[in-house]
């Protein structure tokens, strides 16, 4: 891809220059910037302009096939449906995302992202509520996140996301399970640029509406995680599970290892139980071998590093889970 090239031309060349330096970050080859059809065609004769992001006051005075793709930048929301045309004045990863959407039949990735060799999936999940899961569930995803790319999933019905981060999301897991669900959908190249951060950490924001999350079917559910198996982005997926998803146990049984905070009070020790008696009933006995009990303390941080201390597998836990393994029970 670095024969090829990036070019934004408007007028702006302020508003250029700064979506040039955030795009240059994430995008696979060169970002230039101009403000002059001939800056254009000066660029081209030395390097192929793979994508051309032009100010459409310039749509008249640029030949579109100087570029393999040409996308317009509009002033008004109204044009965009007009042509291939993107709203201006949004977020970056905003107009990366409508890029991505309007590239999308292109068969190739624009997205600077290393592959890694195997994909890994790591459960946390209780019966037991209020024992700290969702707070162990990122501690966790951090410490291993300052080594390898780990992604964090919320399957919760009620979350609470944007209160616990402080943060406001436009993108959920409801956008990736659409994306999913698309033919030709490349979403590497949306969850790229999707995926927020807590440390090194990379999530997406649970859904926010608990209906849509109950919707969501088990085949689904196994379709994502198939493709995101597939792209080998992440060394490892911490999932995060809520009491509402469909096909729980077979998702659970997908993953190497399970976590389970808990505590000693009788409450708790009765929903193992029966937990654990379900397992059995239902053929789930896998699923308790590879599940890990733990109490969580208040120092979590300090914690977590000894528990992956203990383990001996702070760079591999997990075992590597290929698309035939995902949908086995």
């Amino acid at each position: 891809m670095r024969s090829r090239c990036f070019v934004i031309c408007d007028s702006e060349i302020v508003y250029a220059e700064k979506l040039s330096f955030i795009l240059g970050k994430k995008i696979d080859f060169p970002v230039y910037v101009c403000s002059a059809k001939e800056q254009i065609e000066k660029i081209a004769n030395e390097i192929p302009i793979e994508i051309l992001l032009l100010d459409e006051r310039f749509a008249e005075k640029v030949q579109t096939d100087i570029a393999k793709k040409v996308i317009y930048l509009t002033r008004e929301r109204g044009k965009v449906e007009e042509k291939q045309a993107i709203y201006k004045y949004q977020s970056a990863d905003n107009i990366l995302l409508d890029i991505l959407n309007v590239y999308a039949e292109e068969d190739r990735d624009i997205l600077r992202q290393n592959r890694y060799k195997e994909c890994t999936f790591i459960g946390v999940y209780s019966p037991v509520h209020r024992v700290g899961k969702t707070a162990f569930a990122i501690a966790l995803g951090r410490e291993l996140a300052k080594r390898e790319r780990v992604l964090y999933l919320n399957l919760e019905e009620y979350s609470g996301w944007e209160e616990r981060m402080m943060v406001k999301t436009s993108q959920t897991l409801a956008d990736l399970l659409y994306y999913a669900r698309q033919e030709n959908s490349r979403i590497g190249t949306k969850i790229g640029v999707m995926a927020e951060k807590t440390g090194q950490l990379e999530y997406i924001a649970p859904m926010k509406i608990s209906e849509d999350l109950k919707q969501v079917t088990y085949e689904e559910w196994q379709e994502l995680f198939r493709q995101l198996s597939h792209l080998r982005l992440y060394r490892k997926i911490i999932i995060d599970f809520g009491e509402c998803v469909q096909g729980l146990w077979s998702l659970l049984n997908i993953c190497h290892k399970i976590y389970m905070p808990v505590s000693r009070q009788r409450e708790s020790s009765a929903k193992i139980l029966q937990f654990e008696q379900n397992a059995d009933i239902l053929g789930y006995g896998g699923v308790l071998d590879k599940t890990v009990q733990l109490e969580i303390p208040e120092n979590l941080e300090e914690y977590v590093r000894d528990l992956l201390k203990k383990e001996g597998k702070q760079s591999d836990t997990g075992r590597t889970v290929s698309w035939e393994d995902i949908g086995k029970d």
